[in-house]
């Protein structure tokens, strides 16, 4: 028993492939809404999809107009150049096991030499130039960055990482020694830069106003 979703699912692929099955298949087109015709007059599809359905119908009268086979934009291959392969499901194929084991090519160089002569071949000269100064205009920016990196190698921190940092490191000194003569020997250990002598003085005043006795 067709389910909403599966028919809906045909749906789609009908009108995506009918105008292809239309020229290459209309016995199994014809076979595919023999089925859409039952469905409809057993009526056991919630009526969203039988308007589906229904719309399938109009675009099958209407021949397929506006869902083509092959979308303009995709058929990029010229007839002559295009390669097709045909299977039946009848057919038992060869299914090429072989090709999922490694096998060392002796004769790799030359197999990529011949390879390289036919995408020149197929690609053309234009597209082969061009690749290359692109190659050439990437390599020209990555020494424009490498130089731009070497003069830029002093980084300027603006985010006053560093600062908190310092902060955090006097307060734990001062709330963890035992007396001031300890973190006065601790304060001096630590490596300022010019300009944060002011901090250290900060963090004092801090810590002493969260002391009881020297608030009282």
């Amino acid at each position: 028993t067709p389910t909403d979703d599966s028919v809906e699912v045909a749906v789609g692929f009908a009108k995506e492939c009918g105008s292809f099955l239309q020229e290459f298949s209309p016995r199994g087109l014809d076979k595919f809404f023999e089925r859409f015709r039952s469905i409809l007059h057993n009526g056991g599809i919630d009526k969203r999809v039988q308007f589906l359905v229904e719309g399938l119908f109009a675009i099958l009268r209407a021949k397929f107009e506006g869902y083509p086979a092959v979308h303009p934009e995709l058929d990029l291959v010229e007839e002559e150049d295009q390669l097709t392969f045909e299977f039946s499901l009848k057919n038992k194929l060869d299914q090429e096991a072989g090709l999922d084991i490694f096998k060392e090519d002796p004769d790799f160089l030359e197999q990529e030499k011949a390879y390289e002569k036919l995408k020149k071949i197929i690609l053309g000269d234009e597209y082969w130039y061009g690749a290359e100064g692109d190659k050439d205009s990437g390599e020209e920016l990555d020494d424009v960055d490498e130089k731009e990196g070497e003069e830029n190698l002093g980084i300027k921190d603006e985010t006053e990482t560093n600062l908190v940092n310092l902060r955090r490191t006097i307060y734990s000194i001062i709330m963890s020694s035992l007396d001031f003569e300890e973190a006065g020997h601790k304060l001096l250990q630590i490596k300022l830069e010019p300009g944060q002598e002011e901090e250290l003085c900060i963090m004092l005043l801090e810590c002493c106003s969260q002391e009881r006795t020297y608030l009282q």
